[in-house]
């Protein structure tokens, strides 16, 4: 309704405090909310164990948190110049256990 006329009357009967709040206010209240939620976000130099060289090809094929990293399969890991599948096995375990901690 007009300047929140409905929500005025639907508050005087219902008993209830409405609050209105714009599309933006709202989409800015679940982002926020949604960050307190998520696991923190760790860059790759916080993960023990992990080459200067390694982090860096990690970085170069778009892994730049412990989390991505934690996410990826050994095949996907293995894909990645310069990573064989050991160093791929390692990785994702670090990570997991580091995210694990984490939580």
């Amino acid at each position: 309704g007009k300047k929140g006329q409905n929500v005025r009357l639907a508050s005087r009967l219902l008993g209830w405090e409405i609050d209105i709040r714009s599309e933006e206010e709202k989409k800015q209240e679940i982002l926020q909310q949604m960050d307190k939620l998520s696991p923190v976000k760790s860059p790759l130099e916080d993960l023990d164990g992990v080459g200067r060289q390694t982090q860096i090809r990690l970085k170069n094929s778009g892994i730049q948190t412990i989390k991505e990293l934690a996410s990826k399969s050994t095949e996907e890991l293995t894909s990645i110049p310069g990573i064989g599948e050991k160093t791929a096995v390692k990785l994702i375990a670090l990570a997991e256990k580091f995210t694990a901690e984490k939580n």
